[in-house]
This record gives structure tokens, sequence and C-alpha cells, in this order.
């Protein structure tokens, strides 16, 4: 009887070491993905706000191509190009020139 009894409370000993021990992998395997995935969440994290700034600067690039576009449609465009490549002047404008010397 007594042998009986000395095996049993050593069987449950082992069992319950047995568990105690799946139990304890268990949650170092959870503590190592959840590093893990955090790590890879701020990577991403990281990623995503660079192309968040990059969409920022396109959007601002393409709001000053719609602007130049513009320009490029208005009077004044064509006045400053023709001063600039033709020489073009009004009849009552005046040009001061500098001297070389």
């Amino acid at each position: 009887m007594r042998k009986k009894r000395e095996i049993l409370r050593r069987s449950r000993r082992n069992s319950f070491l047995l568990i105690s021990l799946a139990v304890l992998s268990l949650c170092c395997v959870l503590v190592y993905k959840t590093v893990t995935l955090d790590k890879s969440a701020s990577q991403y994290q990281a990623t995503i706000d660079k192309y968040e700034d990059d969409v920022k600067d396109l959007e601002k690039e393409k709001s000053e191509i719609a602007d130049y576009e513009e320009y490029k449609k208005s009077e004044q465009y064509i006045e400053d190009t023709a001063r600039e490549k033709l020489g073009l002047i009004y009849d009552d404008e005046v040009i001061f020139q500098q001297s070389n010397e």
C-alpha cells in the first residue's frame, strides 16, 4: 500500500513537473514571438512613415507643377519670355545698361 502511494506521489510530481515545463516553454515562445512581432511592426511603421512623407513631397511637387502650368498660360509668362529671350520692350520703356568699362 505504501509503495503504491509512493509510486503515485512520484508519478504526480513528475507529471506536474512535465506540465510546468511545457507551460514555461510555451510562455518563452510567446514572449519571443511578441518581441519579434514588435520589432517587425516598428520597422513597418517606419516604412509607412517614409512613404507618407514621399506622398506629401509628391503632392507638393504636383501643386508646383500645376501652378507653373497656370503661369505658362498667363500673359505674364508671354511677356517675361519675350523680354528675356527676344529682348522685346514696350514703346514707352527705357532700358539702362551698365558700361563694361
